[in-house]
């Protein structure tokens, strides 16, 4: 008789696992998360070994993949990828494959924030020559700040004055 809290657990290959969670992430999520969660899952399995039983996953081999990760991409871009991971041992767990996530006591990495940079006058001028034809909508995109979409769904009504303000 096993002690209350203390689960047996199903073997499985971390590339079955893969396998098995890419399945269900496919039906569930949008098409770029899917390929977010395919890149970085086939990056951990390939750290990890495919013959490698799930179980044997701790937070040691969870600390080399972040270390060894960080050298090649920004902290934030380590960080969504550890929410993936994150979300794939929580459906382990929830398939009986696990007992607990190897990724419970690992923290985020501390993110640099940049402060935006912003063109110089001449650099503007720049862009706005090479614009040629599509001048008036970089223009548009230049002095307003919108974002695309915004501009994309803008209609008369929006527009208020000779001075064209933007309203809302």
């Amino acid at each position: 008789m096993r002690p209350v809290g203390i689960q047996k657990t199903k073997s499985i290959l971390v590339s079955q696992w893969v396998a098995e969670y890419l399945a269900h992430a496919e039906a569930v999520k949008t098409c770029g998360a899917y390929k977010r969660d395919v890149r970085t899952l086939a990056l951990f399995s390939a750290h990890a070994g495919t013959a490698c039983d799930l179980r044997s996953v701790d937070l040691k081999m969870m600390e080399a993949w972040v270390n060894r990760r960080v050298q090649t991409v920004a902290a934030s871009t380590v960080n969504r990828d550890l929410n993936t991971i994150r979300n794939a041992f929580n459906k382990a767990i929830e398939w009986g494959y696990l007992g607990q996530s190897p990724c419970r006591y690992l923290k985020d990495l501390r993110a640099q924030r940049l402060l935006p940079r912003y063109y110089s006058r001449d650099e503007v001028r720049q862009i706005l020559e090479a614009a040629g034809e599509h001048r008036p909508i970089v223009e548009l995109f230049y002095y307003t700040g919108a974002r695309l979409s915004e501009l994309l769904f803008l209609q008369w009504r929006d527009i208020s004055g000779g001075n064209f303000v933007i309203k809302n």
